[in-house]
């Protein structure tokens, strides 16, 4: 008694939780992603690298669901641009960017 693959009832009479997403158009990477400025960055300085951090579990679960749910986004993806928007904010505030760190910064826990 199926409606369809992905109807109701194979869900259990719920609607496809699916459903939502074939009715919208993904969105396009020029949506999330800005056009290059002027601060930033030759193609060739903007390799990828690894970063470790800890975040609240419950803020990586509600990250987690918006990459679900979202159609493209990857949680790395969010992430950088939740960073370039916070960054930008920070710059915006101080009124000039940051200059480029004269040496490495250190690795944990901050002491105090």
């Amino acid at each position: 008694m199926a409606k369809s693959r992905l109807g109701r009832d194979a869900f259990g009479g719920r609607e496809n939780p699916l459903s939502d997403l074939k009715k919208k158009k993904p969105a396009s990477s020029s949506s999330i992603a800005k056009s290059p400025g002027k601060n930033e960055t030759s193609q060739e300085e903007r390799g990828r690298g690894p970063l470790t951090v800890s975040i609240r579990k419950n803020l990586l679960e509600k990250a987690r669901d918006v990459v679900y749910w979202s159609h493209g986004l990857t949680l790395a993806g969010l992430i950088e641009n939740a960073l370039t928007a916070e960054l930008e904010k920070i710059e915006k505030k101080r009124g000039e960017p940051f200059q480029t760190r004269k040496g490495e910064i250190s690795p944990g826990r901050p002491i105090k």
